[in-house]
């Protein structure tokens, strides 16, 4: 047996000894040549080759570059060809990933250039079309927009049958502020679903969306009623072969053209729900970033009436001489008057008079506002107020602009009868008198067009003289005595009006917005924190009565700010609590609540009133517990009237229980009792197909048709008016969805 040489210390697998001769025994005592360790090929594999199976020493291996030990293959030199470029070259847009020119026309993607099958896990089919319906637009940083999965489980048909239901004129901040997420949050909708040929159709595909919807079930928040419900529209997971959505149609472009019809409506719906409650900025931001190829004469419609109450004529203008193009209407004949009018070309704004005139669509009042205006372009002003535009029975947006280019008064009639897109702007008119556009702010504030902040801008701007500012009680007072009087004559029981109340004889009584803006600017102006929170509560308790409750909370966040609380003003604790509630500081309110808690606890009865005032509500906006639901102190609060009759107060603890019951606060089983008897709350009841649809969308956790469907159910009267049952459904379908803010905000409303 020949003897080996032992491997030094610091050369443990013997790479540095001359063993190239040397022979290894296996155990069976076979002969067998010792492995090499080295570092990698050097050269070409022909190279290698030709030196032989590793007959070379690692000292001779020390005379060449080292080979590169990065992990990846080994690709000799000159072993890719260079192409030429004298030789035509094929496109990079139809070169696949492996290096295969892509085919034209139908020819199969399941196989490779060399004719390999691709892998069979893997499917290959055309991208679906773009829905446009599903284009939105978010930038408020202080809300999170619906989720983009919120119509998951919807019927695209529901959605296109209650998106135009949308109520828009709902004056429920909490409702609009819904209403305008779901309108305005980009999400993915469902496609129209189709008659398959045959019941023979392709089962398989019906297994893999089943597999791959990746919806998650959760246990029905109804049982009862979800057992009861069509199990087809009850669960979103019921697919059937025949309602299956129809895959890609042979033919692309017929197939675009159909989901852009289908996106269209849908889109429109949207942007109409948007311009019916007035909200320009918002309809606006959507509508642009809409494709061009969606635009439609309805659209161009109101993208135009919305740039001329904002002011931005060069837009209209731009629109209105696309359309005329297309569409001789007499909208586009006015605009484009106005425009040309604008430009100083008189000859061709009068020759579009003309054709208005040759139409019967011509308006004596726009006409002439057109005249005035060519009259200014051209250097000869005249005075406007002299114009009679009494021939006008409604304000439109292009006669708004033409008044507004001029400079020329509106009458009261148009004022009171302009529509909710042009509100704001003529609250902000110069041409308006002080009255009609406090008239007009008023409005836009109960249909939650302007917040707090632009309505103290408002107040803040007004005059007031020293014997209005010394007879603001006198004009509470008689404005109690008109409301009471109105009370008791039954032709008066409707809500009057600004417009409509009579204007009280002495020039030092005030009324309507105007006593609000007073009562606004005394609580702004006061030093003392006692004489400041007086006017708050006057003010905010004004507000409640005619509608603004919303409003005024924003606009008196700021003198309120002002004020700390205390137990000194804990008398105070209901209106200042309210107040932060409403603008959404708990954390404010529940400062006061403490304050009037401690004082009530050492026998301050004013603090112990607001306490009771303010309990109900911090018991339904409370988010941390913070507040209980307390036997003892709901047992108070029920046998405290504070002026009002026994079934009022139990109306009131139904209607209480009722909310604190769909929020998920259970109050106890005998206070419960009490309200038996209570009388009934009369209020609007949805339809009973809508109610099962609500039930169905609950149930199945569609949020975006919950919220839907709660809208509609809600109607423009709002949450105040509903039915207590009606309500307490609704806000179990808010918190289901998970919008448990949401539900406060609606119940605070109630």
């Amino acid at each position: 047996m020949a003897q080996s040489t032992p491997a030094p210390a610091n050369d443990p697998l013997g790479a540095l000894q001359d063993n190239s001769t040397q022979q290894s025994r296996d155990p069976a005592g076979t002969s067998t040549e010792k492995r090499r360790f080295y570092l990698g090929p050097r050269g070409s594999d022909a190279q290698n080759d030709a030196r032989g199976d590793l007959q070379n020493s690692p000292w001779e291996d020390a005379d060449h570059a080292p080979t590169s030990i990065l992990i990846g293959p080994y690709v000799p030199k000159q072993s890719i060809a260079i192409p030429s470029l004298d030789e035509p070259q094929e496109s990079p847009d139809t070169v696949l990933a492996n290096g295969a020119a892509q085919p034209d026309g139908d020819a199969d993607l399941s196989t490779s250039e060399a004719g390999e099958s691709l892998d069979p896990n893997i499917t290959v089919d055309a991208l679906s079309q773009l829905d446009p319906a599903a284009i939105g637009v978010w930038t408020d940083r202080s809300v999170q927009p619906f989720p983009i999965t919120m119509w998951q489980g919807s019927q695209r048909e529901t959605l296109e049958r209650l998106i135009p239901a949308l109520p828009a004129q709902a004056s429920s901040t909490a409702m609009r502020s819904l209403m305008r997420r779901l309108l305005l949050s980009p999400a993915s909708l469902p496609s129209k679903p189709v008659a398959l040929a045959s019941p023979e159709a392709d089962i398989s595909l019906q297994a893999q969306v089943l597999d791959e919807t990746g919806f998650e079930t959760r246990p029905s928040a109804f049982p009862d009623a979800a057992s009861q419900a069509d199990p087809e529209t009850a669960n979103p997971l019921s697919i059937t072969a025949e309602t299956l959505t129809a895959p890609p149609d042979e033919n692309p472009d017929q197939g675009m053209d159909e989901a852009q019809a289908q996106g269209s409506d849908l889109l429109m719906a949207r942007l109409e729900r948007l311009y019916a409650a007035g909200a320009v900025d918002d309809f606006l931001a959507l509508s642009e970033r809409l494709p061009a190829d969606l635009e439609n004469a309805d659209l161009d419609r109101m993208r135009t009436h919305a740039a001329l109450a904002i002011g931005d004529y060069e837009t209209a203008c731009q629109i209105a001489q696309q359309a005329i193009v297309q569409s001789g209407a007499a909208l586009w004949l006015r605009v484009t008057a106005l425009c040309e009018a604008f430009e100083g070309n008189r000859g061709t704004a009068r020759f579009k008079l003309t054709l208005l005139d040759d139409a019967n669509e011509a308006s004596p009042a726009f006409s002439a506002l057109v005249e005035a205006l060519l009259d200014q372009i051209e250097g000869r002003t005249a005075p406007t107020d002299a114009l009679d535009l009494s021939s006008a029975t409604e304000l439109t947006p292009e006669l708004f602009a033409a008044s507004q280019l001029t400079a020329t008064p509106l009458p009261g009639t148009l004022i009171r009868s302009a529509p909710e897109i042009l509100l704001v702007a003529l609250s902000q008119s110069p041409t308006l008198s002080t009255d009609d556009r406090l008239a007009l702010a008023q409005k836009a504030a109960q249909k939650g067009l302007m917040d707090g902040a632009q309505l103290a801008e408002i107040f803040a701007s007004l005059s007031f003289t020293d014997a209005q500012r010394a007879a603001v009680f006198a004009s509470l007072e008689a404005e109690q005595d008109r409301t009471a009087e109105s009370e008791n004559d039954p032709a008066g029981q409707q809500e009057m009006s600004d417009e409509a109340a009579p204007v009280p004889t002495n020039e030092a009584l005030l009324g309507g917005i105007e006593l609000d803006a007073l009562l606004w600017q005394l609580a702004a102006k006061s030093q003392s924190p006692h004489e400041r929170i007086r006017w708050i509560e006057i003010a905010l308790e004004r507000g409640r009565s005619r509608g603004l409750i919303t409003a005024m909370a924003g606009a008196l966040a700021e003198p309120l700010e002002a004020i700390t609380a205390s137990m000194a003003l804990a008398g105070y604790a209901d209106s200042a609590g309210r107040i932060h509630l409403l603008n959404g500081r708990a954390e404010d309110a529940v400062a006061w609540y403490e304050a009037a808690r401690l004082a009530a606890d050492q026998g301050n009865l004013d603090a112990r009133r607001a306490l009771l005032a303010l309990w109900p509500l911090m018991a339904v906006m409370d988010e941390t517990g913070h507040v209980a639901i307390d036997p003892d102190m709901l047992t108070l609060w029920m046998t405290t009237h504070s002026g009002r009759t026994e079934h009022e107060q139990l109306s009131r603890a139904d209607l209480l229980f009722t909310v604190l019951e769909g929020l998920g606060k259970p109050v106890p089983f005998d206070l419960q009792q009490r309200a038996l008897t209570a009388p009934l709350r009369h209020g609007p009841i949805p339809p009973a197909t809508l109610w099962r649809q609500l039930i169905q969308a609950i149930t199945s956790h569609r949020t975006g048709e919950t919220v839907l469907t709660t809208l509609v159910a809600l109607g423009e009267d709002g949450p105040a008016f509903v039915s207590a049952p009606v309500l307490s459904t609704l806000l179990v379908g808010l918190r289901e969805a998970g919008l448990e803010q949401d539900s406060r905000r609606l119940a605070m409303e109630a």
